[in-house]
């Protein structure tokens, strides 16, 4: 039951539809802007800005690339960082802010609809921290079981990884 439950936390949390995006996206803008901060190519559509953008997202990839490629764990590193990280940036919030715009309102009145809604945040808040402690233990399972299968394995290495053997 254990491992079923493990299993469908690291699920959810497993988006990798947004880690390109974010992964890609926020450090590139950075650099970009710092690049071309106060500068008219921040903001004007010119060949300058395209080629920089285009610069920033294709080093920002290789570096990806490059530190996915040396790290021998590194889809079971990524699941536990989105383990840990994933619901504290997402279920949390969502749930402790609508608790902290509304709470004020029930004081007053309490209707059914607030007290629904309070219960529901704290759900959402309560479900986020069991898929993240849920998620972070798979995923450790998960490097320990990697570990063991291959007794640690090299950077770079051409060594079958897929666990279906």
């Amino acid at each position: 039951m254990t491992v079923f439950i493990v299993t469908i936390a690291v699920g959810v949390q497993d988006r990798p539809s947004a880690a390109p995006k974010t992964g890609v996206w926020l450090p590139a803008k950075y650099i970009f802007i710092r690049m071309l901060q106060g500068s008219r190519n921040l903001t004007a559509n010119t060949a300058v800005r395209w080629v920089s953008w285009l610069s920033c997202t294709l080093g920002i990839t290789v570096v990806a690339y490059i530190i996915a490629s040396a790290i021998p764990v590194f889809n079971n590193l990524v699941s536990l960082i989105g383990a840990l990280l994933g619901t504290i940036m997402s279920f949390q919030p969502m749930g402790c802010m609508w608790l902290y715009d509304n709470w004020s309102h029930g004081k007053a009145d309490k209707s059914l609809k607030w007290t629904l809604m309070v219960c529901w945040s704290i759900f959402v808040v309560i479900s986020g921290t069991f898929l993240m402690i849920a998620g972070a233990y798979g995923s450790v399972v998960g490097i320990i079981d990697s570990y063991r299968k291959s007794g640690g394995s090299a950077a770079w290495s051409c060594a079958d990884n897929s666990n279906s053997t």
